[in-house]
C-alpha cells in the first residue's frame, strides 16, 4: 500500500475513528477497494467513487472522493501515504480534540 484514501466511521459515543475501506490506485490504472468488511462497505465505496469516478484518471478520483464522503459519521480522508495514516494495520484511532483557538463556538 502506497498512497491511499481511508474511508473512516465515526463512533462519537466511543471517541474513536475507525477505517472501513481503502482506496489506492494499482499499477494497471484502477482503484482497489479494501476493506476488512467488504459485503458492507465496498458497494458504498463503489457509489461514491461513480459519482466522482473518471476512469480515465483514477488518481484524481481518489482526491475527489471526499467531496461525495463527507458525513459526520462516514467521510474519506484525503490521499495520503502509508507513513502519514493513522489507521495502520485497520486499527482505530482516538478522536483528535482540535485546540481551542481552532474550535468554532456554537451560537
Amino acid at each position: 500500500m502506497s498512497v491511499h484514501v481511508d474511508v473512516v466511521r465515526n463512533d462519537w459515543i466511543g471517541g474513536q475513528q475507525q477505517a472501513v475501506a481503502r482506496v489506492l490506485a494499482t499499477d494497471e490504472g484502477d482503484l482497489k477497494i479494501e476493506s476488512p468488511d467488504p459485503g458492507t462497505w465496498v458497494p458504498i465505496v463503489e457509489r461514491a467513487i461513480a459519482e466522482v469516478g473518471d476512469p480515465d484518471d483514477p488518481e484524481g478520483t481518489m482526491v475527489r472522493l471526499h467531496e461525495v464522503l463527507d458525513g459526520s459519521h462516514l467521510f474519506a480522508k484525503e490521499p495520503h501515504d502509508d507513513d502519514a495514516c493513522p489507521f495502520a494495520g485497520w486499527a482505530p484511532a482516538a478522536f483528535e480534540s482540535a485546540p481551542a483557538a481552532d474550535r468554532e463556538l456554537a451560537v
